[in-house]
C-alpha cells in the first residue's frame, strides 16, 4: 500500500471521528452500551446506602421481597421492587466522563447500590447528581473500584433514594365480604372459641343453635376494613403478645385460600413503655389497643377507635 493510500485512510478516520462527535445526540445513539447488565430473575438483594442514613437491604424471600432496615422488616409490593428491578436490567451509557473533581458530580454525597445474585456474584455502583443530557434524562455514576465515572441514561437517583418508610404500608389486610364463609373468635380471658358458618343454601350464618342473617353478617364485616389505615404502634412489645392478647379473629374463605387473622392486644395505660427516646415521631402513635395482621406480619397498628373495637367484639353476639 502506498504512503499517500496510509494517509488518506488516516485522515478518513480522523475525519469521522470528529464527524461523529458533533453528530446530533440521537444519531450518535449507536456508540452506546449497557454499563451494568443484571439477570433480575435471578437477584437475590439490593442493598443501599444512603448519605446520614443506615443502610437498607431489600432480599427475595419465600414469600416475595422483604425491605429491613435499623432491624425492622417490611414487607414490599413488587410494584415498589419493580422500577429497581428495571433500572438493572439495562443501565445505558452515553458517554464517559473525564474529570478530576467527582464531587462536582454529586458523588461525595453517593448513593451506594449493591446487587448481589446467584453465585455470589455481585456489582457495586454509586450514584451522583441527575441532569439532563440533549433533553434526555440522565445520571452520573461511578464504577466500584474505580473503574470510571460515567454519564448513563435516566434519573437512577429517584429511583433508589429510598429507605424502608417508603415499603412501609399501613394497610392491614383486605378481603371481600362476600367470599367469606367462616369466622371464628377467640376470646383469651374467658379462653373460648366461637364459630359462625354461613349457611350453603340460605341467606344466614349458623352460630351454635342460633343464626344471624347474612345482611346483618355482611354489614358487620364491613365494619374490619375501618381498621386500615391506623398509624404504626412502634411501640409494642411483641415478646409479650401472649400476656397482652385479648382476642384474635380469623376470616376463611370458600375457596380454601389462606385465612385472615387478626389479633388484637391491650395494654393498660400504666404498661405504655415510659422511655419514647426511640420512637421519635411516633409518640403520637401510642395507644392501648394494638391490631396485627397475617396479611402485614411485620408491623402491628394503634387502634384509637374503641367505639368501632366494641362493634367488632360484640355486634354479631348480639
Amino acid at each position: 500500500m502506498k504512503n499517500k493510500h496510509l494517509v488518506f485512510i488516516f485522515l478518513l478516520t480522523l475525519a469521522l471521528g470528529l464527524l461523529a462527535r458533533r453528530l446530533p445526540w440521537p444519531m450518535s445513539e449507536i456508540f452506546q452500551a449497557d454499563l451494568i447488565e443484571v439477570d433480575t430473575s435471578a437477584l437475590q438483594s439490593i442493598s443501599i446506602s444512603r448519605p446520614g442514613s443506615t443502610e437498607l437491604l431489600l432480599e427475595r424471600t419465600d414469600i416475595g421481597w422483604v425491605a429491613e432496615q435499623d432491624g425492622r422488616p417490611v414487607q414490599a409490593l413488587d410494584s415498589d421492587i419493580q422500577p429497581m428491578l428495571e433500572a438493572l436490567a439495562h443501565i445505558q451509557t452515553l458517554r464517559i466522563v473525564k474529570t478530576k473533581q467527582p464531587d462536582t458530580l454529586g458523588l461525595a454525597r453517593a448513593i451506594s447500590v449493591k446487587a448481589v445474585w446467584a453465585g455470589a456474584r455481585q456489582e457495586l455502583f454509586h450514584i451522583g447528581y441527575q441532569t439532563i443530557e440533549n433533553d434526555v434524562p440522565a445520571t452520573y455514576i461511578e464504577l466500584n473500584n474505580q473503574r470510571g465515572i460515567y454519564l448513563v441514561k435516566k434519573h437512577l437517583r429517584d429511583v433508589f433514594d429510598k429507605d424502608a418508610g417508603h415499603f412501609r404500608k399501613n394497610v392491614a389486610f383486605q378481603f371481600s365480604a362476600d367470599s367469606i364463609a367462616h369466622i371464628q373468635f377467640f376470646w383469651s380471658r374467658q379462653d373460648s372459641i366461637s364459630f359462625l358458618k354461613k349457611n350453603d343454601s340460605l341467606p344466614i350464618w349458623e352460630y351454635g343453635t342460633r343464626s344471624k342473617s347474612d345482611d346483618s353478617v355482611q354489614l358487620w364485616l364491613q365494619l374490619l376494613p375501618r381498621l386500615n389505615g391506623s398509624l404504626f404502634a412502634d411501640h409494642f412489645d411483641d415478646s409479650r403478645a401472649k400476656e397482652t392478647l385479648i382476642a384474635s379473629l380469623t376470616l376463611q374463605t370458600q375457596s380454601g385460600a389462606a385465612p385472615l387473622e387478626l389479633r388484637f392486644f391491650y395494654f393498660a395505660p400504666p404498661e405504655l413503655p415510659d422511655d419514647l427516646s426511640n420512637l421519635g415521631n411516633q409518640r403520637h402513635h401510642l395507644s392501648a389497643w394494638v391490631l396485627h395482621s397475617s396479611q402485614n406480619p411485620h408491623n402491628y397498628f394503634s387502634i384509637t377507635d374503641t367505639t368501632l373495637l366494641r362493634r367488632i367484639f360484640y355486634d354479631l353476639s348480639r
